[in-house]
């Protein structure tokens, strides 16, 4: 390989490297959010330590530098530098390399670069992480770039710091471009001194980065195109390749792009080169000169064919490629809900972060492969949907059958255009199953079932299968039986009973229904038939029962009136919160010889404990030295070992005891009847 070949291969890498860094394209995600095309804070990180004078004798890393900072003048880039063997020979804080004299700066100072001294990558990493972590924050993507030949060797160094030392620094400087999101890209020169790099790949990956490995400098072209796969949207096309005359000769370039913001045109020999006329309708250009390339940058390129007037050795062979740049965002826009079983359309589209609009190139768009993957993050299983192009953007319609989380990304490619967005995360919502009706209804005790078709009672917007259960059964005894989507009521007994129907779809959402039978029996149902029959019962009945009240009456007024006497004496055994209730006393005597509540014999004394059963628990005088207490609870009561049930009075006498285990599960009284 002769020394042109060399130093054409290392100027086509310098360009790509910078299409990489300062083209990567932006990137939005659902509703519209639009982030900005961010600009680049970059530290290079330059071995020199003596074994550089071998490995790049001809200083060709020192050059790229120089002519990526040349080259990356638009936008808020700004550059820093760390050059390093077993100190730190040389650094420039991040400079704004728009600014003429601070590029200016920035380059003589990477001049003064020479090869010498033992390595401390450890030193130089460090001072690198420092300095782009601790510089103004602006916005812009941090990135380190560390270009070294070999591992720490600090066998003969006088700076008083080991190899422990610098691994140590090498872990920290890892852990801070980790946290803050610095990607470390290496790139390991092979030469006599060393024959294994894995350790900057380590340093890659563990920032999200990629290393790569060359036996040259000049490989650095190969390793450049890989980055540049990787990370930006631009692509380099190869044009056309001339013989140089040795005199001045034409080279042409059709520019059919409406949508370029800015048109690199790169023209490559293998001897001197020069640019002699640059004819173009576009009012702002400018060249970047070379002995062995001309680099012309057009800003906002208008459609024409743009014609150079060239000069180079002759025989020589001038080989011309072109670099479009777009000032885009990618936008993918997602409607606010997406419905399981509903279409839900999804765009992407271009936004000219320059016009501040959308991208309306039918070109543009036509001349794209676009896909959308839509992941299902339960299963994991990512389905690839084909776009459908249009004059402003792509778009998919998916029909979605299952709610959850899901993400999605975009991949396009074209003739100089490709990238992938980043994913974007959107939920599938599920239309829960609605109650369409309730049903009342009457009917008579028979023995044949009734059917009800419960479909009937709900409705799924996403035409989900339904499952029905019985949730609840209440009142008089039916016998039910559920199949599918029907129903079997057979009544036992007469009365009303309420049914609970309930509906699951496929994610499990709910609703309920209800099923109210008032059952009759056959005499009161067919009213109108027995009427007179009812009447008659009816009168009879009214007659004996008028006869049972009369001798009662009668016979209650012949019978003494029962009145209170004694006390009664309360214990709390367990009451809520633990709380302590002291013994309670009542003489009965102070109360109307009526029944009375034992809610009301509480407030009496002050407790105010929330009990409201006790207002259900009442107490009577009866004739005899006795009292009678009768309930329409469910809690537990007993008079010795007696249990008293509901609504059956029962007598107390003297010394008996009442125990109340109340429904509330915690609170339980005893109530003991004395004379005295």
């Amino acid at each position: 390989m002769n020394k042109h070949s060399h130093i054409y291969r290392l100027i086509l890498s310098v360009f790509l490297v910078i299409t990489l860094l300062f083209h990567i394209p932006a990137y939005s995600f659902a509703k519209e959010y639009e982030d900005k095309k961010a600009d680049y804070d970059i530290v290079f990180v330059l071995d020199v330590s003596a074994s550089m004078k071998t490995t790049d004798k001809n200083r060709n890393s020192i050059e790229i530098i120089k002519m990526m900072i040349d080259m990356s003048t638009g936008g808020q880039n700004r550059i820093g530098y760390v050059a390093y063997n077993d100190t730190i020979t040389t650094h420039f804080s991040l400079a704004d390399v728009s600014n003429n004299a601070l590029r200016s700066d920035l380059k003589k100072t990477i001049d003064k670069t020479e090869f010498s001294g033992y390595t401390d990558m450890g030193l130089g990493l460090k001072y690198a992480a420092n300095l782009i972590t601790k510089s103004e924050a602006i916005g812009n993507h941090p990135i380190i770039i560390l270009l070294s030949d070999g591992e720490t060797d600090l066998s003969g160094s006088k700076s008083g710091r080991t190899d422990k030392d610098s691994r140590k620094d090498i872990e920290s400087s890892i852990k801070t471009a980790a946290k803050n999101e610095i990607p470390i890209y290496t790139i390991g020169l092979t030469g006599d001194y060393n024959t294994n790099l894995d350790y900057l790949k380590d340093i890659s990956d563990r920032t999200k980065a990629i290393s790569y490995t060359a036996t040259s400098p000049y490989q650095l072209v190969d390793i450049f195109n890989g980055i540049l796969s990787e990370n930006t949207s631009s692509v380099l096309t190869p044009v056309e390749n001339q013989t140089a005359t040795g005199a001045e000769q034409y080279m042409d370039i059709k520019v059919s792009d409406e949508s370029l913001s800015e048109l690199n045109i790169m023209l490559l020999s293998e001897g001197n080169i020069t640019t002699e006329e640059v004819l173009t309708s576009s009012k702002d250009y400018s060249v970047i000169s070379s002995k062995t390339y001309q680099l012309i940058k057009l800003y906002e390129p208008v459609m024409e064919t743009i014609r150079i007037k060239i000069k180079a050795d002759k025989g020589s062979t001038i080989r011309l490629s072109t670099l479009g740049v777009y000032d885009f965002s990618d936008m993918v826009t997602i409607p606010d809900t997406i419905t399981k079983g509903k279409s839900a359309k999804i765009t992407f589209q271009f936004y000219d972060t320059r016009k501040k609009a959308l991208v309306s190139d039918e070109k543009l768009y036509q001349n794209l492969n676009l896909d959308f993957y839509v992941k299902e993050l339960s299963s994991g299983e990512e389905i690839k949907y084909p776009a459908i192009a249009g004059a402003d953007g792509y778009s998919f319609e998916p029909v979605l059958e299952k709610s959850g989380s899901y993400e999605l990304r975009t991949s396009y490619s074209g003739d100089a255009i490709f990238g992938e967005t980043k994913t974007i995360a959107f939920d599938v919502n599920n239309n829960p199953p609605m109650k369409v009706k309730d049903i009342d209804e009457t009917f008579a005790k028979t023995k044949t079932a009734r059917l009800y078709n419960l479909d009937e009672l709900f409705t799924d917007d996403d035409s989900d299968l339904l499952t029905y259960s019985i949730v609840s059964n209440q009142g008089a005894r039916m016998e039910t039986l559920l199949s599918q989507n029907q129903l079997s009521i057979t009544p036992i007994d007469t009365g009303d009973t309420t049914i609970i129907i309930q509906a699951r779809d496929s994610a499990g959402d709910t609703a309920t229904a209800s099923i109210t039978v008032k059952t009759l029996p056959l005499w009161k149902y067919y009213y109108k038939i027995t009427l007179i029959i009812s009447i008659s019962v009816s009168l009879i009945v009214i007659a004996v029962i008028a006869f049972c009240i009369i001798r009662y009456i009668r016979k209650k007024a012949a019978m003494p009136k029962p009145a209170f006497t004694g006390v009664l004496v309360g214990y709390f055994l367990a009451a809520k919160e633990d709380m302590e209730i002291p013994p309670l006393k009542w003489l009965l005597t102070d109360y109307p010889n009526k029944g009375l509540s034992l809610s009301k014999l509480l407030k009496s004394r002050g407790i105010d404990i929330p009990l409201p059963d006790a207002e259900k628990i009442w107490i009577s005088p009866k004739v005899g030295n006795s009292i009678e207490l009768i309930h329409n609870t469910r809690d537990t009561i007993l008079i010795g070992s007696r249990t008293v049930a509901k609504n059956t009075p029962v007598i107390i006498y003297p010394s008996d005891k009442i125990f109340i285990a109340f429904e509330d599960m915690t609170t339980e009284l005893e109530l003991r009847y004395k004379l005295q």
